[in-house]
């Protein structure tokens, strides 16, 4: 199993074509056998400006690690499937 994971940088000027390609590049993927594609979008991310709020810091940690955590937890879902189904076939 192939689990592709990439972390982008996109500017708030140029998520529309970000989305745009995004949508071409998932249906391209479950053309080509992929399982399933999951896509999380942060959009409180500073504006370029160093942020040294300790609060807001903390709150976009906090939302990134539920990110994360419901990444694990879709990976982990899958691995188990996969296992699963490799135990069926070696009978």
């Amino acid at each position: 199993m192939l689990v592709a994971l990439a972390i982008l940088s996109i500017k708030p000027e140029h998520r529309d074509a970000y989305e745009k390609a995004a949508e071409f590049m998932a249906q391209r993927q479950m053309d080509h056998g992929a399982l399933e594609v999951m896509e999380l979008c942060e959009s409180n991310e500073p504006d370029g400006t160093t942020e040294f709020d300790p609060e807001k810091i903390a709150r976009r940690d906090l939302e990134a690690n539920d990110a994360w955590q419901a990444v694990k937890a879709k990976l982990k879902g899958l691995l188990e499937e996969l296992a699963d189904a490799q135990a069926m076939a070696e009978g």
